[in-house]
């Protein structure tokens, strides 16, 4: 990703205005009465005319009065402002989490906060949803949360990275996106340089630092009402040997990077430690309601000496100033000197919630790899952030496919769809946390994972509902639930970790069967039934990547070509990877429209010839599980459905199929190229009449589909899926059509 959002701004607000982005954020666009729906025994049918009241008309009362308005007119009800039957929200009336009272006059929410009213009416939302009317069960009932904070991304299309984020980039219907997933925390993305003002390293501060300061002030007072907290994901400066600051004060200039000529700020210089301290004491006096900060300290974004220097060995650097420091150390009191800049007199008087992740760090400084000493030095009031499945390697035993009976190893180096840990890594730390008294925040991914980068969210749901269960068994103070590849995409995966986080009861097949109930009705066994094969499928995934990340079938999926061609890459198959921002100085412009190759072409790029058949092998069973389910929800009739279950399961289809032909052509690449290096050719054709057939029928996916478009991506840049899906049909016809 970009480290900002400056020179993108055009196709940013474009993004944000567009309308199949728009329409995916109306949390009820899928909100509607089932035909026949009545209350049963100890229910109530929300008939005649009701009035919507708030306790105290605060913002936050008001933003759900004004949901349910909107929910309950699509449901039918009558909302008459005189009418004697009344729904009643009020926060402070609860003294944690939320309280909900229904009987035949009246129903109420009573919360502890905004964001635990916000949960308490969308609980009794989903309860309607599933009910297929406006009914309710009489009685009362109180939920607590299991963990107190949960973030989240912006939704699809919302930009998250600084400093553009008014309403033209970042709309109040992300915020209320988020509230209805149960989320209370959304993230924000970029360099922290931006916020530069009125310091005394004048070489590095931002003449429109003031204005970007509003902007994110206004930001986290619109988020308010729906009980959203931003938190910033701080990236560091990275600058030129040559930069005027290290010409004037050479002792900022901290240890040289193994990217290029880059230094970072030095981590135990004083200027340069003041720099950090005033930058976010002034951003937090300024902006009140910031919720914290997530500083990333292990192999990117949160640099200090020892992340990344060149030619140093684990656990040391070039820095002159820091090398023969405990790496953990300089950076315990980094984190110190920046949260209690953050802390101080001017912050918000609960406190800020600031989380040190150690991403990847024993691949960079740390020699140990729990980072357990890292937890033993972090100060009082700084959180460990961790992920549940990372830096785990898992053994397969293939009991299935050409390659049945082989075993082989997976190594889990970033996040994962098919391994939903929790690892031996995150285990260990949660126990470290527990004896040091330190809070514990946990990375997660929604149904999503690098294997299929592109899908908004993978339709496995059960699989996914076993991570949440996991997450919940670790009893972390907060969740991160997933990163900033797509956004938040109001799914039925994002309807688990609501259920995770606020149902006592939570288990994975219950309340997979819920969800499925809010959405599809009578039809909820099958397209759980569908699900259960999803989930098979994503379990015979052998390798993260499919040639690096946004690379290969595993991410191009039915638009991956064979192939075939001699020379350059098509460029229909190239695109710009963001993500290589990291290797470059801050606010350089390099990665923004460069011309990646794309696709994966050898197999080298997968490793060693027993491991490319064990990866055609598995990629083949993962294609057969995945076309079971495709063939389940194929089945079921859309046409006779209420609309509001039609769009659903026509969703459900759409992405069912995508999965099916993305496993189907990751299967026949693998083979193509296998053989092709063989000399094996005369099976060449067949494979590719196999994959003209597939990608053909694919075309339809995106047009009944178009969010999955790769276009519309914010994270990287590419061609129009249905440009490359015409482009690869044309390379395979005329091959197939060359003597």
């Amino acid at each position: 990703m970009l480290h900002n959002s400056l020179t993108r701004r055009d196709m940013l607000r474009e993004m944000n205005a567009n309308p199949i982005v728009v329409h995916r954020r109306d949390v009820h666009r899928n909100v509607g009465v089932t035909p026949g729906a009545r209350p049963t025994t100890n229910q109530i049918a929300l008939t005649d005319s009701w009035s919507i009241r708030t306790a105290r008309d605060l913002p936050a009362e008001r933003a759900v009065a004004n949901d349910a308005t909107d929910f309950l007119k699509r449901m039918n009800v009558a909302i008459d402002p005189s009418a004697p039957k009344q729904i009643l929200f009020e926060i402070g009336s609860s003294n944690t989490g939320f309280r909900t009272v229904s009987s035949k006059d009246r129903v109420e929410v009573h919360a502890a906060d905004a964001s635990s009213l916000w949960s308490g009416w969308v609980h009794l939302e989903n309860e309607m949803r599933r009910a297929g009317g406006p009914i309710l069960t009489i009685g009362e009932e109180q939920r607590t949360p299991a963990w107190p904070i949960q973030i989240a991304p912006p939704t699809w299309g919302a930009n998250y990275a600084v400093p553009d984020l008014s309403p033209e980039y970042l709309s109040d219907e992300t915020f209320r996106s988020l509230a209805h997933a149960g989320a209370n925390g959304m993230f924000i993305y970029g360099d922290f340089l931006l916020y530069a003002e009125n310091t005394k390293l004048t070489e590095l501060n931002q003449p429109d630092a003031a204005k970007y300061i509003d902007l994110l002030r206004d930001a986290t007072e619109r988020a308010a009402a729906y009980g959203v907290q931003i938190y910033f994901c701080a990236v560091s400066p990275k600058l030129p040997a040559d930069h005027p600051l290290f010409k004037r004060l050479p002792g900022t200039r901290g240890a040289s990077l193994s990217n290029q000529n880059l230094h970072c700020l030095c981590s135990s210089n004083e200027d340069a430690l003041n720099f950090h301290g005033h930058v976010f004491k002034n951003l937090f006096a300024k902006v009140p309601k910031l919720g914290g900060l997530i500083l990333i300290i292990g192999g990117e974004s949160y640099y200090h000496c020892f992340m990344r220097a060149k030619g140093s060995a684990i656990g040391h650097t070039n820095c002159k100033l820091c090398d023969g420091k405990l790496a953990e150390d300089v950076i315990a009191n980094l984190l110190k000197v920046t949260t209690t800049a953050a802390q101080s007199p001017g912050a918000p008087a609960g406190g800020i919630l600031v989380t040190a992740w150690p991403y990847s760090a024993q691949y960079f400084w740390s020699n140990e790899p729990n980072q357990l000493k890292l937890i033993d030095r972090l100060p009082e009031n700084v959180a460990l952030q961790s992920e549940i499945e990372k830096d785990q390697t898992i053994t397969r035993h293939l009991t299935e496919g050409p390659a049945a009976g082989s075993t082989y190893k997976k190594t889990v180096w970033d996040y994962s769809l098919d391994y939903v840990g929790p690892s031996d890594r995150i285990v260990a730390q949660a126990l470290r946390c527990s004896q040091r008294d330190r809070k514990l925040v946990i990375k997660s991914e929604t149904s999503y994972g690098i294997e299929l980068l592109h899908f908004p969210y993978t339709p496995c749901i059960d699989h996914s509902a076993k991570e949440w269960q996991n997450l919940r068994a670790l009893r972390p103070h907060g969740i991160l639930q997933r990163w900033g590849f797509i956004g938040m995409f109001d799914s039925p995966a994002e309807r688990i970790g609501l259920l995770a986080r606020w149902d006592p009861n939570f288990a994975p097949a219950a309340s997979t069967l819920e969800v499925a109930q809010q959405l599809y009705g009578t039809l909820a066994s099958k397209v759980t039934e569908a699900w259960s094969h999803f989930s098979d499928a994503v379990q015979h995934i052998p390798c993260l990547t499919t040639g690096g990340y946004y690379i290969g079938p595993a991410f191009l999926g039915p638009c991956h070509p064979l192939p075939t061609w001699t020379g350059p890459t098509p460029d229909a198959f190239c695109g710009s990877l963001y993500y290589l921002q990291e290797l470059d100085a801050t606010f350089s412009h390099t990665h923004e429209k460069s011309r990646d190759d794309l696709t994966l072409h050898s197999t080298k790029q997968l490793g060693s010839e027993s491991g490319v058949i064990i990866f055609e092998s598995e990629f083949s069973v993962a294609r057969d599980h995945a076309k079971a389910g495709y063939d389940i929800l194929q089945s079921l009739e859309a046409k006779g459905l209420p609309p509001h279950q039609r769009d659903e399961l026509i969703e459900q289809q759409s992405i069912g199929e995508y999965l099916y032909r993305q496993f189907r052509t990751t299967t026949n690449v693998i083979h193509f190229l296998r053989l092709r290096e063989k000399n094996q050719t005369s099976e060449l054709p067949a494979i590719a009449k196999d994959e003209l057939e597939n990608t053909r029928a694919a075309r339809s996916i995106y047009e009944q589909a178009p969010w999955l478009n790769h276009k519309l991506r914010l994270d990287l840049a590419t061609n129009d899926s249905i440009a490359m899906i015409d482009a690869k049909i044309d390379l395979l016809v005329k091959y197939l059509a060359a003597p």
